[in-house]
């Protein structure tokens, strides 16, 4: 009589656990793996913006671009970010690449692999669509300003002034204005809610207390320009000298009109405005 070989029904169990003992062991560890390979291309990015702005720097007598400004006088007329254009045309509004770029395709860099959500700035000024990629917003308390002006034909300050090559002048900070570029954020990690709930991107960093820049927004404000904790909660950006780091510590500590906007997730790199301002030291 022959006996066919086979596995007893405890066996089978045993192993199912074993394998369930190890797929529990693997799957945090590769979670935090993917994690951390998230957080390393974000700093990746962001330095290579870096890069992008001081070459910016280069070519406009050290400033750096402009966080905003409406150039009304051109046709087609457009509205332009520091890292998008949204230009005005009769079939509707179409997404350029800003001047941090200049003019060139910014591809991936611009995508923080953590983010999910979308851009809030776009839907919110025009309604047409998402830009093609998000994650990141500038230190615009300090370095970039809202706007490029004033102009006599734009009184509300809304409005480029013109220099002699035609170009907007820029009243932003000059890169040699930093006291302390290992101590002054340029890019990072923007945090606010998109119109469907979701955390999504804001453009425009700012620091938690009105900064030399600001004077296009209200103190509210200041909680949707705060950064997001994204990897593994830690919030990425990068420095004035090029170096990127990871930042643990979200600080909450603002005006009480803008802890409303800072949703879960959320907070600035410092308790006050030390690591934004052009000052040195800490």
């Amino acid at each position: 009589m022959r006996v066919r070989a086979g596995f007893t029904l405890i066996e089978m169990l045993v192993v199912i656990t074993a394998i369930a003992l190890l797929v529990g062991i693997l799957l945090p560890a590769l979670a935090g793996a993917r994690t951390a390979a998230s957080r390393v291309l974000c700093l990746s990015n962001q330095r290579q913006m870096m890069l992008a702005a001081t070459l910016y720097t280069d070519a406009h007598g050290g400033h750096f671009m402009p966080a905003l400004y409406t150039d009304f006088a051109r046709e087609p007329a457009r509205r332009v970010a520091w890292d998008y254009a949204e230009v005005y045309t009769s079939r509707g509004v179409r997404i350029e690449p800003g001047p941090l770029w200049a003019g060139t395709d910014a591809g991936d860099a611009m995508q923080c692999p953590s983010m999910m959500g979308g851009d809030n700035w776009t839907l919110a000024s025009s309604g047409s669509g998402r830009e093609p990629r998000t994650g990141y917003n500038y230190n615009t308390s300090y370095l970039g300003g809202p706007t490029v002006g004033p102009d006599p034909a734009h009184p509300s300050g809304d409005g480029p002034r013109w220099g002699i090559d035609g170009e907007p002048l820029s009243i932003t900070a000059r890169l040699g204005e930093v006291g302390d570029p290992s101590w002054t954020v340029v890019f990072g990690d923007g945090g606010f809610s998109t119109l469907d709930g979701v955390l999504g991107a804001n453009k425009f960093m700012r620091a938690p207390r009105r900064g030399t820049r600001d004077s296009d927004v209200g103190r509210a404000a200041h909680g949707a320009g705060a950064q997001a904790f994204l990897h593994g909660g830690m919030s990425n950006a990068v420095l004035a000298d090029g170096h990127a780091r990871s930042f643990r510590t979200a600080h909450r500590e603002t005006y009480p009109e803008a802890v409303p906007l800072l949703l879960t997730g959320t907070g600035f790199l410092s308790a006050g405005n030390g690591l934004y301002d052009l000052s040195a030291g800490r």
